[in-house]
C-alpha cells in the first residue's frame, strides 16, 4: 500500500480575561469574586481526518475542523474565622458555562458498531458548591468540622443524529474530627457520604442513582 502524509493547520487566536477582587471585611472575615476564560486545545487524536480501526467496535473520527474549547468561569467565595473561638466558616460557588465544548458525537449501526466523531457544541454547564465549618470541641485538643459538597452537570452529545442531555449531579456531606492530646500525637477520623444521580434525555434505562460511604 502507499504512505500519504498530510499536514494540518489549526491555528487559533483568542483574548483570555481574568480578573479577581478580594475584599478583608471586618473581624478576620473575607470575600472574593472571579471570572476568567479558559480555552483547551483539542488533542491531536482529535484532529486527525481518519478512522481509528484499533477496536473494531468502536470507531473514532477525528475532525481537523475543531475549534478550542471554550468556557467562562465565575466563582465567589466568603470566609469567616474567629481567633477567640476558632470558629471557622468557608464556602465557594463556582459556575462554568461552554461556548464552545469538544463533544463526540456517536453513531450505532445494526451491527452495534459505534462510530465517534469529534465536534464543537456550545451549551455545556458545570456548577459547583462547597461550604465548611470547623469548630473546637476542647480548644486545641479535640476539633470537629463537616463540610458539604455540591456539583451538577449538564452535558449535550448527539447520539444517532437526535440530541442527548445527560445530567449528574454529585452531594456530598463529610465529617472530621481531629484528636491532638499532645504536640506529638495527632488523631484524625473522617466519614464521608456521597450521593450520585446520572440521567440521560434518551436512553433511560441508563439511568443511575448510587452513594458511597467512606
Amino acid at each position: 500500500g502507499s504512505l500519504t502524509r498530510t499536514t494540518i493547520s489549526n491555528k487559533k487566536q483568542s483574548i483570555v480575561p481574568n480578573a479577581g477582587v478580594e475584599f478583608q471585611l471586618k473581624n478576620q472575615k473575607y470575600l472574593n469574586a472571579s471570572y476568567s476564560v479558559s480555552i483547551d486545545a483539542p488533542q491531536i487524536r482529535d484532529l486527525q481526518p481518519f478512522v481509528d480501526y484499533s477496536n473494531p467496535m468502536y470507531l473514532m473520527t477525528g475532525n481537523p475542523n475543531l475549534k478550542p474549547s471554550v468556557s467562562n468561569n465565575a466563582s465567589i467565595g466568603f470566609m469567616s474565622f474567629n481567633p477567640v473561638t476558632f470558629i471557622n466558616f468557608y464556602t465557594t460557588i463556582q459556575t462554568k458555562h461552554y461556548s464552545s465544548k469538544i463533544v463526540y458525537n456517536q453513531s450505532i449501526d445494526n451491527n452495534l458498531i459505534t462510530q465517534y466523531k469529534a465536534a464543537n457544541m456550545s451549551g455545556g454547564v458545570d456548577n459547583l458548591f462547597f461550604a465548611g465549618f470547623d469548630f473546637p470541641i476542647v480548644k486545641t485538643k479535640l476539633t470537629s468540622g463537616i463540610n458539604i459538597f455540591v456539583n451538577t452537570s449538564k452535558n449535550l452529545v448527539y447520539i444517532n443524529d437526535i440530541l442527548n442531555t445527560s445530567q449528574a449531579n454529585n452531594f456530598s456531606v463529610g465529617y472530621r474530627l481531629d484528636i491532638t492530646p499532645n504536640d506529638k500525637l495527632s488523631w484524625f477520623l473522617n466519614v464521608n457520604e456521597t450521593f450520585n444521580t446520572a440521567k440521560y434525555s434518551i436512553s433511560e434505562g441508563q439511568n443511575q442513582n448510587f452513594n458511597t460511604t467512606n
